[in-house]
């Protein structure tokens, strides 16, 4: 299957890209370590989440969250493009405004890992987790996709839900989360466009069961862990929905 490069308008709403590390400094030094380096190339640091530019319509029901973000103090750096969330044994990334495409992000993740490992204060890292939650809103996405449900003597119409399915091919696991005509409640934050109700496909690639502190080694899991949920998302969509997605090849 050709695979577009991008949909217009992006529907992006999330995009966490989770890697798990060890390192033999203990974790308080560990952030300040942090703070030292990654202030010289240009990251701002807060202890507070750092709110994103951009909102998934508000009030809708959050979606199961796959990865393990621990409840115990957690420590933020963000610059304009990515922000991450450090906590013991993990960094989870994310956009700090829209969605700068692939390439970009990627770039901007692979240069603060280099940082990190180039001055030793990350061991190694032993599992990556990519999760892309796509927003559309006034679209019952259900109709839309290879995604089919269904229920012994139920012929009626589905109005709504919320669908999980997992499964695990070679080294990845793969978990998928569908919500179809999720309703809207009065937006505690100004978006865009109005919406009665919307639809998200919310995919988590994981690969673990490795161990390296080479960039050449990394980047390449994170770069296939990335092609493997863009094969998903793609594979989803109905060719004749994707068409209306304006995608670019």
């Amino acid at each position: 299957m050709r695979l577009p490069k991008k949909i217009s308008p992006e529907r992006i709403r999330d995009a966490v890209v989770q890697l798990y590390f060890d390192s033999d400094i203990p974790f308080e030094p560990l952030i300040g370590y942090f703070y030292a380096f990654l202030s010289e190339t240009g990251f701002s640091y807060t202890n507070r989440p750092v709110r994103p530019k951009h909102f998934l319509q508000q009030g809708t029901q959050a979606l199961p969250n796959t990865f393990d973000l621990a409840l115990a103090p957690q420590y933020f750096f963000s610059n304009d493009i990515i922000r991450f969330q450090v906590s013991d044994g993990s960094l989870v990334f994310n956009c700090t405004d829209t969605y700068p495409g692939w390439q970009v992000y990627f770039e901007q993740i692979q240069s603060v890992i280099k940082l990190l490992l180039e001055k030793q204060v990350v061991g190694s890292f032993n599992r990556v987790g990519l999760r892309y939650i796509s927003e559309f809103p006034n679209i019952d996405i259900l109709e839309h996709t290879n995604f089919t449900v269904e229920l012994s003597g139920l012929s009626e119409t589905i109005t709504s839900g919320n669908f999980r399915v997992e499964w695990t091919k070679a080294q990845y696991r793969f978990i998928v989360n569908l919500a179809t005509k999720l309703p809207i409640q009065p937006l505690v934050v100004q978006v865009e466009e109005k919406a009665s109700f919307t639809s998200l496909i919310d995919i988590d690639v994981i690969q673990e069961g490795f161990s390296t502190n080479k960039p050449e080694v990394l980047f390449p899991i994170i770069d296939g862990v990335h092609q493997h949920q863009k094969e998903q998302f793609f594979g989803l969509l109905k060719p004749d929905f994707l068409e209306t997605l304006n995608p670019e090849y």
